[in-house]
């Protein structure tokens, strides 16, 4: 009778758990421009929609906790503590360091937020009505976005924005490559001539590296048939290089790497220090600060938060506020202690979603190319961005990681139950 009180409840509310994810997908840039008070729309936003769908959770508490990564879990009441640590930590800081605990609250709002969205992918992923309203809902979100980046002297043209259109690229083209649906390449595409313009150099690397795993995740060797994927492949990834060419600033700012490259490697040259502090933006000279700064708590950290006032402290730029590394950020607020658990928690998420594309023998479910896609472009925008801090970036990373978790999960369960009562019968 409550197993089917608990059935009821979840067809009902379906609707408002898959509207509040893509709510913070679709209007967080807007809200983080506006502010009330001491705190940004975009806070208030995440924070009723942490309590929302933390309630919900508990409700099915017993069906998302089994599936749940437990190295997640145990990150997130690390991080709270970790938290506090900051909070108590900032009293010993020199005055010049402007420690802000609500920017160590937003951290950690937006870190809860992306465990909520994970949950409520493992509770109504596996829904057929869910993944269809999810795929429209992107696509009209994800053209809404770059028809405003396309627009000129668009106020939205941001390199943050860069990692959702990123984001979005991995889901169309993962689409693309199990319907075979010519709209979802050409989303794909435009997604990608919308980041060219941005000019974000790793949201472009993001979505090669997605292209590629998703493309080959499933590739054998030895098959005939796994080869006839190279060709299309080819004629895409040249498509994507012609549109960075077309674009001359943002050839311009890969020129710069690729010159830098080579004079260290081909022509055995050191670099200016000036030279390649504007290459990285700053991020080759406040870097090692960080770094020996963390490794004076290398275990616990120095809490969250305080990565990035020593940010701006070290770069006394009111652009570089947060290290623009979410390993980093990590590694400094939480310590070893916490990247190691975060790091095992995304890696056991990758190896069940790798382990899900290689059972079929010539395909793969497309979920899990879903949240291979994804997570490959997390995994590389964490590298010189701070997506770790954008509700509207890890609020659908969660619910697409979740969403393929649990699609995969009840398959393999489904399967089971139906190997079991045919050996039984």
């Amino acid at each position: 009778m409550r197993s089917q009180a608990n059935r009821l409840l979840k067809i009902k509310i379906k609707p408002l758990l898959l509207g509040i994810v893509l709510l913070n997908c679709m209007f967080a840039d807007f809200f983080a421009r506006v502010n009330v008070g001491n705190f940004g729309v975009n806070a208030i936003d995440s924070a009723l929609s942490v309590v929302l769908l933390s309630v919900t959770c508990f409700l099915f508490f017993p069906q998302v906790i089994t599936k749940l990564p437990i190295s997640i879990i145990y990150f997130t009441i690390w991080m709270f503590i970790s938290l506090i640590f900051g909070l108590l930590n900032s009293r010993t800081l020199l005055t010049q360091i402007n420690y802000q605990f609500s920017i160590g609250l937003q951290q950690f709002l937006v870190w809860c937020l992306f465990v909520d969205a994970f949950c409520v992918g493992l509770l109504i992923g596996n829904d057929k009505w869910v993944y269809e309203r999810f795929e429209l809902v992107v696509q009209y979100v994800g053209l809404f976005w770059m028809l405003l980046i396309f627009l000129p002297g668009s106020a939205f043209n941001t390199r943050s924005l860069a990692a959702l259109l990123a984001l979005f690229f991995s889901v169309f083209y993962a689409t693309f490559r199990k319907k075979r649906a010519l709209k979802w390449l050409i989303l794909a595409l435009f997604t990608f001539a919308a980041i060219v313009i941005t000019s974000s150099r790793t949201a472009l690397a993001a979505c090669i590296v997605a292209l590629i795993l998703i493309e080959f995740s499933d590739f054998r060797f030895w098959d005939f048939l796994s080869w006839r994927k190279v060709i299309p492949f080819l004629i895409i990834v040249s498509i994507l290089i012609v549109l960075i060419f077309l674009y001359p600033p943002m050839f311009d700012r890969l020129s710069d790497i690729i010159n830098s490259i080579q004079s260290l490697v081909i022509e055995n040259a050191v670099l200016e220090e000036g030279n390649f502090v504007t290459v990285t933006q700053g991020r080759s000279r406040v870097w090692p600060l960080l770094i020996d700064k963390a490794l004076e708590r290398p275990i616990l950290g120095h809490g969250v938060g305080v990565a990035s006032a020593y940010s701006f402290y070290f770069s006394n730029n009111s652009r570089f506020t947060h290290p623009h590394n979410e390993y980093l950020r990590f590694f400094f607020d939480t310590g070893l202690l916490g990247l190691s658990l975060l790091l095992i928690g995304f890696l056991s998420i990758g190896r069940k979603l790798f382990q899900s594309t290689r059972k079929g023998k010539y395909t793969s479910k497309q979920s899990s190319l879903l949240g291979l896609g994804a997570l490959v472009v997390a995994a590389t925008l964490f590298v010189t961005d701070n997506v770790g801090l954008y509700s509207f970036f890890m609020a659908p990373l969660g619910f697409i990681l979740g969403l393929a978790i649990t699609d995969s999960s009840d398959k393999e369960e489904n399967n089971a139950d139906i190997l079991k009562s045919d050996q039984n019968g």
